[in-house]
């Protein structure tokens, strides 16, 4: 049995000394006595010790701030301390940094001596973030605030995990139609910019941010021009913005394999007619409307067999639900929404195609999964009213008729959410998910998109899953009639498999659930899946053999005890995943406060019955988050406690010769599959009109606890200036992630 650990746990500079034998005699041995008892510290110390002895030529190493050459006035240092590099310009030298007033990470634009030092330059800064501020748009770096202290300026922004549009150019695996809608983002984020009197002044590829969920967001709006002091009036810089805005997006349209024609001509346009967009309100409207036309008109191709089947409008269904319109529609299910004459109820109605009725078997499992969904009674989960076939012999199943926001188009929207909203999130889906467990139904796809949010976002939000029991089956079968695509603009629903689903579909069991569950808190998280590639085969072959980046790499706050089950979810052996929802629910649970204990009361109360195919013994319920094991250097901010990754990482060469091998067989399955699914899929059962009579909750605010392992913190030095500009690494790439 280990010894207690003698006295406090160690502070940032007594391990920093001890890592690199700095520490004076008396001080090693009174650590050492210390370091016999307390793992938590033994941990760190052979983090940073492994961080001397192996420095990383790709990444800049999580480190203090001496060892980055920076120093920061003695006001500024209390209140921010620079953590890493994330890149720099000729303007100024990037860093993430930690606000110690808010605690939270920012991005840290240190201004260079030359430009901090002209008359004037701080006022002019300050104007220029105030103009920057009052921008409203989802698409724009929101600046915090300007700083001025002996000789040295500051620019604080929100920190955003994105790649710059130099590194998109380079990528030559994304396809047409993603690089289309970023080109409507990156105009929207200038209409928006123009709109508010804020100019951007300086568009650059480095200053055009692209996350790696393809969202962009633009840095910077007026710094370069508050600091070179330009005489330009704001139309002449409107212009400037919009003539750069078009000519990147045709550069990139171009790179990438074209876009809509009418797209193209209209960017062409504004290049050569100046005077036609003289500002890029009118081009983004331009653009914009010309995508969705080349959209709609793509989608009425691809479905135009599908109309004859379709109800139109005044139709009845069952004889006695009227149909009112399409809410959508995809290659294997229609949605509409329909009104219940006599009680006037608003209800959706999912149809399946007359070519899906073909199976027998596939009408059949529809039929009885739909009805095994009817008997589900959960306020997380939408309620079937109805399931039954037309006079056609179309099978159909009536729905409740929700008025919400996914919580994929909330992630799409606002990014990563705050650990407790979204563990909010999770938890209650934990509570469904086990609900329909007990009776024996796994949902196969869950995934953010079939999470609606009913009320207000936030830790009040009441949660329901969509499509349960609505069977993916015989997609394989079906797939050997579509081709393969190589582009990465279908990779939605993908991104949520399971190994087992990649591997076979008849290996889906209740455990890959907590996988998704696993796949959705991460992406709410940190703001993006997982796994990534740019094409089908490639995506499959990581599911398959690659370990997910640690969510800490890309949200360096984030407790590593979390991180932890997070990274268990994802395991590839189903066995080595939490054995039920329950079991998961109570790890997550002392993360969420009030949220997990009421979730996981709610899950105990579950009549528990077996799922198909789990043969192994359940373990006895861990009610404490796991701690990551074997060592591995953070690049967070804080080494405190290291987690699986490397492990991981050495097992993934391994075995990435052997998946990608399968996953390459069976991925052409996949990706035909889904292109009949994914548009099925994403279906929403969102109204277009009437609410849904919600269940009362009551509001559950809850905080994520605290890591209580120590933190190293890394402190201001006592040198003056940032250091010189380093060629190589492009500005705008706080967490150096890779698109």
């Amino acid at each position: 049995m280990a010894p207690e650990p003698d006295g406090a746990c160690l502070g940032e500079d007594e391990l920093c000394a001890l890592a690199d034998g700095s520490a004076a005699p008396e001080a090693r041995a009174s650590a050492d006595r210390h370091l016999d008892g307390c793992e938590d510290c033994r941990r760190v110390l052979a983090a940073l010790a492994h961080e001397e002895e192996n420095p990383r030529d790709d990444e800049t190493p999580t480190v203090p701030a001496q060892r980055l050459g920076v120093t920061l006035p003695a006001d500024l240092a209390s209140r921010y301390v620079p953590l890493r590099e994330m890149g720099d310009s000729s303007l100024y030298a990037a860093y993430v940094a930690r606000d110690r007033a808010h605690d939270e990470l920012v991005g840290l634009k240190w201004i260079r001596g030359d430009w901090a030092t002209q008359p004037g330059v701080g006022q002019r800064l300050r104007a220029a973030l105030t103009r920057a501020r009052a921008i409203e748009s989802p698409n724009v770096v929101r600046p915090r605030e300007c700083h001025e202290e002996d000789g040295t300026l500051l620019w604080v922004e929100d920190l955003v995990a994105s790649d710059d549009l130099a590194a998109l150019l380079r990528a030559r695996g994304i396809g047409p139609e993603l690089a289309q809608d970023v080109v409507t983002q990156l105009l929207g984020a200038l209409a928006a910019a123009h709109r508010a009197g804020a100019p951007h002044g300086h568009l650059r590829t480095e200053n055009v941010l692209v996350d790696l969920a393809g969202h962009v967001h633009v840095a910077d709006f007026g710094l370069a021009n508050a600091l070179q002091g330009r005489a330009l009036t704001d139309a002449e810089l409107v212009l400037d913005d919009t003539q750069t805005a078009a000519r990147l997006g045709l550069t990139l349209l171009e790179r990438c394999g074209g876009g809509a024609p009418a797209v193209i001509a209209i960017l062409e346009s504004a290049l050569e007619r100046p005077d036609g967009f003289p500002s890029a309100v009118a081009l983004a409207d331009a653009v914009e409307r010309a995508a969705l036309e080349h959209r709609a008109l793509r989608d009425q191709r691809s479905v135009g067999r599908d109309r004859e089947w379709i109800p139109t409008t005044g139709a009845i269904i069952a004889g006695k639900y009227q149909v009112e319109g399409l809410l959508g529609r995809g290659g294997m299910a229609a949605v509409m929404t329909a009104t219940e004459q006599g009680t006037g109820r608003r209800v959706a109605i999912k149809l399946m195609p007359p070519r899906a009725t073909k199976s027998r078997a596939a009408v059949e499992r529809f039929l009885r999964e739909g009805r095994a969904a009817s008997a589900v009674a959960s306020e997380h989960v939408v309620r079937v009213l109805e399931v039954g076939q037309s006079d056609e012999g179309v099978p159909f199943i009536v729905m409740e008729q929700l008025e919400g926001v996914t919580l994929g188009r909330l992630l799409k929207k606002r990014g990563a959410l705050p650990v407790a909203e979204a563990l909010h999130y999770v938890l209650q889906a934990c509570v469904a998910v086990a609900e329909c467990h007990a009776m024996g139904i796994v949902h196969r796809d869950l995934k953010p998109e079939n999470l609606m949010v009913l009320g207000e976002p936030g830790t009040s939000g009441l949660i329901k899953v969509l499509d349960f029991g609505v069977s993916k089956s015989d997609w394989l079968e079906q797939a050997a009639r579509l081709r393969l695509t190589g582009t990465a603009d279908v990779l939605g629903t993908p991104t949520h498999m399971s190994p087992e689903q990649v591997r076979s579909s008849k290996s889906v069991d209740a455990r890959t659930d907590i996988w998704a569950l696993g796949v959705i808190l991460y992406e709410a998280l940190t703001g993006v899946p997982p796994f990534l590639a740019e094409n089908l085969p490639a995506l499959c072959a990581a599911i398959v053999s690659d370990e997910p980046r640690p969510p800490r790499e890309l949200r360096p706050e984030l407790p590593a005890a979390l991180e932890a089950i997070i990274l268990r979810c994802l395991e590839k052996h189903a066995d080595a995943r939490p054995f039920s929802v329950r079991s998961l629910a109570e790890l997550l649970a002392p993360f969420a406060a009030d949220a997990g204990g009421v979730a996981v009361d709610k899950i105990r109360g579950v009549a528990e019955a077996s799922v198909p195919r789990i043969s192994a013994p359940p373990p006895p319920p861990r009610l404490t988050p796991i701690p990551p094991a074997p060592i591995r250097v953070s690049t967070g901010p804080s080494p405190d406690v290291t987690d699986t990754a490397s492990f991981r990482r050495q097992v993934s060469t391994r075995r990435r010769a052997i998946g990608a091998a399968a996953a390459l067989l069976v991925s052409v399955g996949v990706a035909a599959a889904f292109l009949v699914t994914s548009l099925d899929d994403a279906v929403e059962a969102s109204p277009s009109a009437a609410p849904a009579t919600a269940p009362t909750r009551q509001s559950l605010e809850s905080e994520a606890l605290d890591d209580r392992r120590p933190q190293v913190l890394p402190a201001a030095s006592a040198d003056a200036g940032p250091p010189p500009r380093r060629r190589g690494r492009p500005a705008g790439n706080p967490l150096d992630t890779r698109f």
